[in-house]
């Protein structure tokens, strides 16, 4: 599984929907894809409504997509993306819970709002992060927890 947390602030939908056209356009299964547009309470009512109107147009392309807000004024939470990207990352850890997905078998990818990927990327950390092994006559794909940050 594949976890691509998309964080914005006041980007215009222009802005954020190539970036949602990109993974789909990826060579990748986008039904290994789950994708959460992250936004910020503190940035008003549009970007709520951009997050939500693209969320609604793109959850069929992929296993999962979500629209979480980070709610604006939380104690001892340094204001940024960062702290946008870690409330969303916390957020998602009851749907892989729910969903019998070990954090192991995850690899995390930020994406800025108006970041298009190669249509190969998410195939190649996939790749690169499986250690084969022999298990008697099979091999067994062993993944680790990864995090990109585009």
């Amino acid at each position: 599984m594949h976890f691509v947390i998309v964080p914005m602030w006041k980007e215009s939908y222009e802005v954020v929907e190539p970036t949602i056209q990109s993974l789909i356009n990826s060579k990748y299964d986008t039904n290994k894809l789950v994708v959460v547009i992250a936004y910020e309470e503190r940035g008003g009512a549009v970007p709520e409504s951009i997050a939500l109107r693209l969320t609604k147009k793109y959850k069929d392309k992929f296993s999962y997509m979500r629209a979480i807000k980070h709610p604006a004024g939380l104690p001892n939470e340094v204001i940024g993306k960062g702290g946008n990207i870690t409330w969303a990352a916390r957020e998602m850890l009851s749907y892989f819970s729910k969903n019998n997905i070990s954090s192991n078998r995850v690899l995390v990818t930020t994406l800025d709002s108006d970041n298009h990927p190669h249509p190969n990327y998410f195939a190649h950390p996939r790749y690169y992060s499986c250690k084969w092994r022999v298990v008697g006559k099979s091999g067994v794909c062993g993944r680790e927890l990864k995090y990109m940050n585009m």
